[in-house]
């Protein structure tokens, strides 16, 4: 098993989906919260936290197998030991979830004008 798949069947689960959705629902809360207000005015805040989890949870994949085509990670780590295999994926972890919530999840936002534009 590649070091690509391995970090794929470890973490890319229901449990990062857990993640982005709730890391969605926190930002929104504590940071637009205005935002989140006019999502729930709109009934729109479900398809928003569906979009957004969906967009990045497909993303960390999408991320982890750049990361990996453009790396020579397969054959600088095929020779190290187990535990150094599991740190150096961890740390891999870490910094996909990084870049998705900071490019996707803290980004993403719904085109709430149009709704807005047939009622005023």
């Amino acid at each position: 098993m590649t070091l690509y798949e391995e970090l794929i069947e470890k973490y890319h689960n229901d449990e990062l989906i857990d993640y982005f959705l709730g890391k969605r629902k926190r930002y929104l809360n504590n940071v637009k919260p205005r935002y989140l207000h006019k999502l729930i005015q709109s009934n729109l805040l479900e398809k928003d936290l569906e979009r957004t989890t969906r967009i990045s949870y497909n993303s960390y994949e999408y991320y982890a197998k750049t990361m990996f085509d453009l790396g020579d990670f397969e054959e600088k780590y095929q020779s190290k030991s187990k535990e150094y295999k599991e740190t150096f994926l961890e740390e891999i972890d870490v910094r996909l979830k990084t870049l998705v919530l900071n490019q996707v999840t803290y980004k993403l936002k719904m085109n709430l004008r149009k709704k807005y534009q047939g009622t005023s």
